[in-house]
């Protein structure tokens, strides 16, 4: 990139989605706006009010911000587009949005949006797109984002997603090559790192846990036969929306040993990681996002440092490997359970070598690691002495 950047700048986040949303993607978006924070920078989120409500109080927005842990951060509320069709929304927000920023001096757009991703660099501002479009997805302004990677006067100046698949993938539908770029997904250490002293609340019998949403492509229907073939482990899920929480909650009807928990703000999920023996990360491998899956939560579990099962899968083999985690073969219950009793008779030398890999890739996967990957990405280097607070 010839263009000479700040060495400081002022990055502003569009992201078209209501502040509090609890969805992974948008976690993601508001955890990595943090992260430019993190680094010392200036930073302004620009997203859509709170649901519910059209004119929040300050009071409202510091609420969602404690949920995320991200209190202090900027953010300026805009409805523009709302009431309006799926692609008529999604223009008028993103140019209001690119206004704003433009308004407030952005030396830098971080974009969770296509139209952004075109109109950013049209209006003069440097902008980084992200995009987790899956393998075959057939929309038409896809194509023509990534062919702004290749525009002859203000090109789009960075695509980032998580796995190597989608990043072929945009390649081989005309991005330009080197303004596509790989970034994986990230925790939050401040909230997530499990405290040297903690001391896991008394219980009878072992807890294994799942943390997300679910979606029977992220292993419910394996977890639910597995606690059937391990009763005397008591397997929790936490997570999801109304809707599926009541579907699970009914599947497990019959299972003793099997507590749905329901969705708790993000804030409150790491003690509920500390808490249990075993973590769960059993995506199905028969679902399309296989190769490509980055769940926020495998950077989540490494930082709470307890034993992780996970599904053999390529978009997970992506990021880890043994002793960090511990495979079993996905969609099979009885690997799935004979994966988590071992994991509950680890030794003293496996547990020391996999809090060794834990520590070691927790480190790497932090949102300040992340947004540094993404200013790398538009051009920017930051001096020396940027931090991650």
């Amino acid at each position: 990139m010839n263009i000479a950047r700040p060495q400081s700048p002022h990055v502003v986040s569009i992201a078209e989605m209501p502040l509090g949303r609890g969805m992974a993607h948008a976690i993601n978006t508001f955890k990595t706006t943090g992260g430019f924070r993190r680094l010392g920078l200036r930073v302004t989120l620009i997203c859509q009010p709170p649901e519910n409500t059209e004119n929040p109080a300050g009071a409202l927005i510091d609420e969602w911000l404690d949920a995320y842990g991200e209190r202090g951060l900027g953010v300026i509320t805009t409805t523009a587009g709302r009431g309006l069709r799926e692609r008529e929304a999604s223009i008028a927000f993103a140019a209001e949005g690119v206004r704003i920023a433009r308004d407030i001096g952005a030396d830098l757009l971080y974009a969770r949006n296509f139209q952004c991703g075109l109109l950013g660099p049209r209006a003069g501002i440097p902008t980084v797109m992200e995009t987790h479009a899956h393998v075959g997805d057939p929309r038409p302004l896809l194509d023509e984002v990534f062919a702004a990677t290749r525009a002859a006067t203000h090109p789009l100046d960075a695509i980032v997603t998580i796995a190597p698949a989608l990043r072929d993938h945009y390649i081989a539908r005309g991005a330009d090559p080197a303004r596509v770029h790989l970034v994986p997904d990230a925790a939050d250490p401040e909230l997530f790192r499990r405290p040297d002293e903690f001391r896991a609340d008394p219980r009878a019998r072992p807890v294994a846990l799942y943390s997300g949403h679910l979606y029977d492509y992220k292993g419910i229907p394996t977890i639910l036969r597995a606690a059937e073939r391990s009763p005397r482990i008591d397997w929790k899920l936490l997570g999801g929306l109304p809707e599926d929480i009541a579907r699970v909650r009914e599947a497990a009807a019959g299972l003793a040993n099997v507590e749905v928990l329901g969705a708790v703000p993000h804030a409150l999920v790491p003690r509920h990681l500390w808490n249990a023996d075993v973590l769960l990360l059993p995506p199905s491998n028969a679902h399309i996002s296989a190769p490509w899956t980055s769940p926020v939560k495998l950077a989540e579990y490494l930082n709470a440092r307890r034993p992780i099962a996970a599904s053999s899968i390529e978009g997970l083999r992506n990021w880890v490997a043994e002793p960090a985690i511990a495979w079993f073969a996905p969609d099979d219950h009885d690997s799935l359970a004979s994966c988590v009793e071992t994991l509950l008779r680890e030794s003293m030398d496996a547990r020391l070598a996999r809090d060794a890999s834990q520590r070691s890739l927790a480190a790497r996967f932090t949102y300040a690691n992340r947004a540094r990957a993404i200013l790398a990405a538009a051009g920017i280097t930051l001096s020396a002495n940027s931090h991650a607070a």
